[in-house]
């Protein structure tokens, strides 16, 4: 049998064992080469985004806010406004949030029924005020409270001689709310249904309504004049009923005429009943 030269056996295994070692150490350079790019990398995205933050910050420094314009009539001092919308001329202008500022005015200030804050570059913050007006005056104990078409308290007063063409509500409960609070939501919808009453009879030129009583969900009421009590039953077909009171209060009934005006059923068969009284 032929025996290989053990010499050459040897060559051969040292040979191999040699030459991987290469690759090997050549690969692990490769992978830390990789690592050194992704690290400068990672560095230079931080570095970028540092320099925009810094330049941000000193570009929103560079504009505070220099001037405040108010539009609109309301019930309030410029200093109180201000306070209210916690605006401040010096205040970052690129930090003016005008949202908040809309929300604080029309709470702190019940006066104000709405308020719009805007912005105008370069330190320009304008704020448009409308003020409330009140349409009813609810009863709470010994005091009055005045509530806009919302039904949020404007004024609570104990004397409604100067609030003389405001109606009274009965019916619905302010619970000694406060300013700038509202009806809660148990009595809410009656109060709208007499807000609603009171729009659809001043649009139609029946503007004298001294009061509404929504007290009785089938029995709904207003007052006209102090003198003539309407009865317009429940909520339904609202609309006819209030066009037949109209015309039967303004085309009519005279000055001088006083009782009880009842068109609950005018909807349903066109009867309306006059009761004369005292």
């Amino acid at each position: 049998m032929h025996q290989s030269d053990p010499r050459h056996t040897r060559r051969r295994t040292s040979k191999r064992s040699v030459k991987p070692k290469p690759r090997r150490v050549r690969h692990v350079k490769k992978k830390r080469r990789r690592l050194t790019r992704s690290g400068r990398i990672v560095l230079r995205g931080v570095a970028l985004i540092l320099v925009v933050v810094i330049g941000i910050v000193i570009f929103r420094a560079a504009f505070p806010v220099g001037n405040v314009v108010i539009e609109g009539k309301v019930p309030y001092t410029t200093e109180r406004i201000l306070q209210a919308g916690n605006i401040k001329k010096g205040d970052q202008f690129f930090g003016v949030n005008t949202k908040q500022i809309t929300s604080r005015l029309e709470s702190l200030l019940p006066y104000v029924g709405e308020a719009k804050a805007s912005v105008h570059f370069p330190n320009t913050v304008v704020i448009q005020l409308t003020q409330a007006t009140p349409v009813f005056a609810v009863a709470d104990g010994s005091s009055y409270a005045l509530t806009d078409d919302e039904g949020k308290v404007l004024q609570v007063v104990t004397d409604l001689q100067p609030y003389s063409n405001v109606a009274s509500v009965a019916g619905v409960s302010v619970n000694s709310l406060q300013p700038g609070q509202s009806i809660g939501a148990k009595t809410m919808s009656l109060y709208r249904t007499a807000v609603s009453i009171l729009k659809t009879l001043n649009s139609a030129g029946v503007k004298q309504i001294t009061s509404v009583n929504v007290s009785n969900q089938y029995q709904i009421s207003f007052a006209y004049q102090g003198r003539v009590t309407v009865i317009v039953g429940t909520t339904a077909d609202m609309d006819t009923k209030l066009q037949y009171a109209t015309y039967i209060l303004s085309k009519q009934l005279s000055s001088s005429d006083k009782g009880t005006l009842d068109v609950s059923q005018t909807a349903q068969n066109g009867t309306t009943i006059f009761t004369p009284g005292q």
